[in-house]
């Protein structure tokens, strides 16, 4: 006879956790960001700014022609969200850390899913995704943010 757990619990929900332990950082933070990630800002302003004022077709122009030095899909992944926030780059960085890191979550949750149970798929996802090295990457607007989320997305698929 194989014993049960007399309640039934969703483990599921532990998945709610990481999103809202940095969630709540994310949304508290009111610092902009600097270095690499004002760099970015300025490229993702410039194409917002470029979309605005000229139209769709020079936005396009902006985000393909006016480069970063490094990444070039990260400026413009933020730009539908500056359009829908008129503009306000707080408010568009809170909108897509916090984004970023539910698709982080629930991608790394069918990854770990695929091979273990699903308590110990949504526990592993819960370690992984509260290290302190993970969860700094959605702090801020850095590019290791879009790279860490498409590849967890890559891999799951």
């Amino acid at each position: 006879m194989q014993w049960r757990p007399a309640v039934s619990f969703d483990f599921r929900l532990l998945l709610v956790i990481p999103i809202l332990i940095s969630g709540l950082w994310i949304v508290q933070n009111n610092s902009l960001p600097r270095t690499d990630e004002a760099d970015y800002l300025a490229t993702a302003q410039s194409h917002y700014l470029a979309l605005e004022r000229d139209g769709l077709g020079a936005g396009l122009r902006s985000i393909y022609f006016e480069r970063n030095t490094k990444g070039l899909m990260h400026p413009a992944l933020i730009v539908p969200i500056l359009i829908a926030t008129g503009g306000n780059v707080l408010n568009a960085l809170k909108i897509l850390d916090v984004s970023l890191l539910i698709i982080f979550v629930l991608m790394l949750y069918g990854l770990f899913n695929q091979h273990l149970p699903r308590a110990s798929a949504a526990l592993a996802t819960l370690i992984a995704s509260t290290l302190m090295r993970v969860s700094y990457f959605f702090h801020g607007f850095l590019s290791a943010l879009t790279f860490i989320t498409f590849t967890i997305c890559g891999i799951s698929a």
